[in-house]
């Protein structure tokens, strides 16, 4: 066995689950349990599903097990160079979410297909407001 400082063994001590991974797994959770009592059996199975391999994924990365890639595809950074990867990565997803957001509303509203227009504006409007107090809350810590 390495004993080595920093070597990550299966004996490392747990550390919490992250906000983000706590929400969304009861995001999933939640939505998964009410597809099914409504009857959308497919998805149902599928958002139940999902949260089941993410908690896999979650408990291995507390104990500090797998890859650095795995930790930070979990949301769950071991150390600081994690957490600064995770917080990158964050920022790319963010920004495509609201480049592709902005596209399908684009799309929605040159092409008149009414009914689906409502949600993307809601989502896009929700999208833009998070970003604005994140940046706001970013500038103010730095």
């Amino acid at each position: 066995m390495n004993t080595t400082p920093g070597h990550l063994t299966s004996t490392a001590p747990r550390r919490r689950i992250s906000t983000f991974n706590l929400l969304y797994l009861t995001v999933l959770t939640v939505g998964g349990l009410w597809c099914l009592v409504v009857g959308v059996w497919t998805m149902g199975v599928v958002l139940v599903g999902m949260a089941v391999v993410l908690g896999i994924v979650i408990g291995r990365s507390r104990r500090g097990a797998g890859t650095d890639t795995g930790r930070v595809d979990a949301v769950q950074p071991y150390d600081e160079r994690e957490r600064a990867a995770s917080t990158w990565a964050f920022a790319v997803v963010g920004q495509a979410a609201l480049i592709g957001l902005t596209a399908v509303f684009v799309g929605l509203v040159a092409t008149d297909t009414g009914p689906g227009l409502l949600p993307v504006a809601l989502g896009l409007v929700a999208l833009a407001v998070v970003w604005g107090v994140a940046n706001r809350v970013a500038v103010r810590r730095s």
